[in-house]
């Protein structure tokens, strides 16, 4: 099995290096699983260190040399030419990039979990399948905006 490992990284200190690392290998440690990609350490081997962003904003990655465009689209190729299945961290919907990561694999026809239930039931298929996360167009719906300050009295249509 091939995993994409995603979860919030702007915003946290050393853009969740620590979390990252520790959890990428707790799955490589599953009977099992094959490869694991790691955004950190992808973009260690690119020459992008995270520990050097004690704020974890993009504004310092950039002064290190970080592109969020050749990120995401390193991470997208990976995960809709290699993984089975993406596996998210405790703060993935907070996050704009981890968000898009499950939307692809799903769009793939291919399954998202969480990373506590992951560990818990992957040796069992049946039971792992049915814990995982429905798809992201569905979790939320169209909704109205309303109150946004503008006096002429519009209404803006977005998604949760």
């Amino acid at each position: 099995m091939d995993i994409y490992l995603a979860n919030k990284m702007q915003g946290i200190p050393y853009f969740n290096a620590p979390w990252f690392d520790e959890s990428a290998a707790k799955l490589r440690a599953l009977p099992g699983v094959k490869d694991v990609f790691n955004p950190v350490e992808h973009d260690r081997n690119i020459g992008f260190e995270p520990m050097s962003c004690p704020t974890g904003e993009l504004e310092e990655a950039y002064q290190h040399g970080f592109s969020l465009k050749d990120a995401l689209v390193a991470d997208w190729t990976w995960i809709g030419t290699k993984a089975d299945c993406v596996v998210l961290g405790p703060d993935w919907w907070n996050s704009k990039g981890a968000i898009s990561e499950a939307a692809c694999i799903q769009a793939l026809r291919k399954p998202a979990f969480e990373f506590d239930v992951f560990l818990e039931h992957y040796a069992n298929d049946d039971i792992l399948l049915r814990w995982a996360i429905p798809p992201i167009m569905e979790l939320g719906g169209p909704v109205v905006v309303a109150g946004d300050g503008l006096t002429d009295g519009h209404r803006g249509v977005g998604w949760v």
